[in-house]
């Protein structure tokens, strides 16, 4: 065992000698109880000879697991030296790293695609492929938080020492990552596999379910969460709540959602200039946590925007036809800031739409969530094909290292 964590390690094996014929399976093999065989958690790391690195996953904190390599050919299998290792205990602030790495990769992805920061060279110009190391490592955090996510849960479950309102918080946020990670990944990259059931072995989960998942995980979340100062609380998960809502057409809800953010009265609409600090950005501080301010939009890690908020609640009045409230809060953003007013009270949605869609890139440029709003508006292409966009490019590719390591998985159209 060459590194673990709590709910990860790092081993492998050196197969030295074939016996006579070719190996054409080797990895290691690992369970709670002495002696595993390949009939337990396995992992297929090559043929042949030579050193070989193998990653476990998805353990259990605090927990001691029994380890061997193994080689199989034409004469069976053998194995190598059983080690032993036990995982460390997994804290629940353990989860905020990988957390802001996906916020902070996810907004750098988003600024690239839609022609906004030259952040990554290859996605800015198109040419990325299903081998670019920043495509997998957005899918590697996502799934990173959502089992470490899932195992601080198991934490809470067994915990008998933790007061219940102390636990509650602690699960309203690991619910919330949970909810957040597959809303990147459904964004991204489509219908993906879907936890409990082992990421490397199952096929993808249809789009509903997954929508689904994430509304159960708010739902979740939102029931434990506070109002007041934490690092998630109930107007961050009600605001993810309404994007899928909204994706779908279910406009009530989305208002709903959105209206009681808007009804808090804790945040207000800011001057989107460059490099300004938390509070005129309109982000309430007390969301921010551990999060830092003040920096440049390109590096925000804020998990919730106020105009975001206001945009949403704009598009839900939109498609259920009521012009008149939609066109009262696209000229908000301009009277809070002592300007006229852009759109008159006869404007046409289309005008409406296209209001909107600039509010989108004045209000929210380099923050993320741009490219999910131009799928949902059906201008992706139109917008930036003339960058090189092409319709593929509507989702990113599936990671080759994860079609490698899972034979269920297909590649994404076009790639």
């Amino acid at each position: 065992m060459s590194e673990f964590t709590s709910n990860r390690a790092i081993s492998g094996g050196n197969i030295t000698d074939e016996g006579g014929y070719e190996v054409n399976v080797r990895g290691i093999c690992w369970r709670t109880d002495r002696t595993p065989t390949v009939n337990d958690i396995i992992t297929t790391d090559g043929r042949g000879t030579g050193s070989f690195t193998s990653i476990m996953i998805n353990l259990m904190p605090d927990t001691k697991y029994y380890v061997r390599a193994y080689a199989t050919n034409n004469n069976g299998t053998a194995y190598g030296k059983e080690v032993s290792f036990t995982t460390g205990t997994l804290k629940p602030e353990d989860m905020l790293p990988i957390y802001r790495d996906i916020i902070r990769y996810s907004y750098s992805i988003d600024a690239s695609l839609t022609h906004e920061a030259n952040v990554f060279p290859a996605i800015y110009n198109y040419s990325f492929g299903a081998n670019d190391i920043n495509v997998a490592g957005l899918w590697n955090r996502c799934y990173d938080l959502i089992l470490d996510a899932d195992a601080v849960l198991y934490l809470m479950d067994t915990d008998g020492y933790l007061a219940q309102n102390v636990k509650d918080g602690i699960k309203a946020e690991a619910y919330y990552y949970i909810a957040y990670a597959y809303y990147v990944l459904l964004n991204y990259f489509g219908e993906v596999p879907l936890l409990p059931q082992e990421p490397f072995s199952s096929p993808r989960a249809p789009r509903d379910a997954i929508e689904h998942a994430i509304l159960v995980a708010c739902d979740e979340a939102y029931g434990r969460a506070g109002t007041e100062t934490s690092v998630v609380n109930r107007y961050e998960i009600l605001q993810l709540k309404a994007r899928i809502m909204l994706g779908h057409g279910d406009y009530v809800e989305t208002i709903e959602c959105l209206q009681e953010i808007i009804n808090s009265g804790k945040y207000t609409l800011g001057n989107p200039s460059w490099g300004t600090d938390a509070i005129s950005q309109g982000i309430d501080v007390s969301l921010l946590g551990s999060f830092p301010s003040g920096f440049f939009k390109g590096n925000l890690v804020y998990p919730m925007r106020y105009a975001e908020t206001e945009l949403l609640y704009a598009e839900a009045l939109l498609g259920m036809w009521n012009t008149v409230a939609a066109i009262e809060r696209v000229n908000m953003f301009y009277t809070t800031q002592g300007m006229a007013e852009v759109l008159p009270p006869s404007a046409t949605t289309a005008e409406i739409q296209a209001e909107i869609a600039k509010l989108w890139n004045s209000q929210l440029n380099k923050e993320g969530h741009t490219f999910s709003h131009l799928k949902r508006a059906g201008v992706f292409l139109n917008t930036l094909e003339q960058y090189g966009a092409q319709p593929r490019h509507e989702l990113l590719p599936i990671p080759v290292t994860a079609i490698e390591t899972n034979p269920y998985l297909t590649q994404n159209f076009g790639w």
